[in-house]
């Protein structure tokens, strides 16, 4: 059985993230991670799964376990995410693009 570890981390863009992402600049990043259950945080694991999405010189803020049940109503937007980490161990999501999307702006 898995839980998903949510973290506030901040990484610098590469040069394949472009037009996306402007290469070297720092973005604040939400990273999830799959993990097995009631399992302590692995910070190591958060620079891993963000690098595979791009993102290099990753400092991690802090993190928590993410409860499923909270991701409706305004939360909705990390559902998918949380379903990526599930599947494939891992997803990032940029703060910005979340707020963009949380917040419906187009």
């Amino acid at each position: 059985m898995y839980e998903v570890h949510a973290f506030f981390a901040e990484g610098e863009a590469t040069k394949a993230m472009e037009p996306e992402y402007e290469a070297g600049e720092r973005y604040v990043l939400i990273v999830f991670c799959r993990r097995p259950r009631y399992s302590v945080h692995d910070f190591k694991l958060v620079e891993e799964v963000a690098g595979r999405f791009g993102w290099e010189d990753v400092q991690v803020s802090h993190g928590g376990v993410l409860q499923p049940e909270f991701l409706n109503g305004d939360l909705c937007d990390l559902q998918d995410s949380f379903i990526e980490a599930l599947h494939k161990g891992g997803a990032v999501v940029s703060l910005n693009d979340w707020l963009m999307c949380a917040l419906y702006v187009r």
